[in-house]
């Protein structure tokens, strides 16, 4: 492992839980394939409370496997871009 990126992880890490803080408050996409043969993307998010440590998240499904840009480009584009023309970015960090 490459010696800076470790050591900004841990940085980034230990500054976060000094401040309890474990959420990512910015603009989330989350595009869950329902028929991907790897695994189980909204179990395993549920499972992990995503939506939790995820609190400005948007997410839905598609009808593809693993990599959905590349098995349905034109589905996954009209759904990135819906929701790059409604979401709203903070002003401000919260930190």
């Amino acid at each position: 492992m490459d010696g800076y990126q470790y050591g900004n992880r841990k940085l980034t890490s230990d500054h976060a839980r000094g401040q309890g803080n474990y959420t990512l408050p910015q603009p989330t996409f989350i595009l869950y394939p329902i028929s991907d043969l790897a695994a189980d993307w909204q179990a395993l998010a549920v499972l992990v409370k995503s939506a939790v440590f995820l609190p400005n998240h948007y997410n839905t499904t598609i009808a593809s496997s693993h990599w959905p840009q590349e098995e349905l480009p034109d589905q996954f584009n009209a759904i990135l871009s819906e929701w790059l023309g409604n979401v709203t970015f903070p002003s401000r960090s919260p930190w």
